[in-house]
This record gives C-alpha cells, sequence and structure tokens, in this order.
C-alpha cells in the first residue's frame, strides 16, 4: 500500500521471519519509488530511531515528517 500512495516506510520488527513477510510483501514495481527501510531492530528508546527518520527525511522523496 505504501509504494501505491508514494508514502515513505520505516519498518521495525524484532522477529526476522516478519521482516522477511514483509519484504517480500513491498516487492513489486509501482508507479512511485517511496523510501522504504525495513529492518530487524529492538527499539529500546526513541533515541536509536530518531537517526534512522532523518535519513529517510532527508533522502529527498517527499515529506517524512510533517509538523
Amino acid at each position: 500500500m505504501y509504494k501505491l500512495l508514494n508514502r515513505n516506510l520505516l519498518a521495525l520488527d524484532i522477529n526476522p521471519n516478519a521482516i522477511a513477510l514483509t519484504k517480500v510483501a513491498l516487492d513489486f514495481e509501482g508507479e512511485f519509488n517511496p523510501t522504504i527501510k525495513v529492518e530487524s531492530n529492538i527499539l529500546k528508546s526513541f533515541e536509536n530511531i530518531v537517526p534512522i527518520i532523518k535519513n529517510i527525511a532527508n533522502s529527498g522523496n517527499g515529506p517524512f515528517l510533517q509538523q
């Protein structure tokens, strides 16, 4: 859905099987090319996620965070 709507996506999960399924589901060509990052990660605090969000926000594929 995120590719179809041209929405950026950040997906973090501790389950490697869930990550693999998500990557398979997102493996298709679409009209848009949003930034999609799917990785295995244990989020213990929001401090760990800030660099990832900043990287996606600065990728040049449209707004990721809206104020």
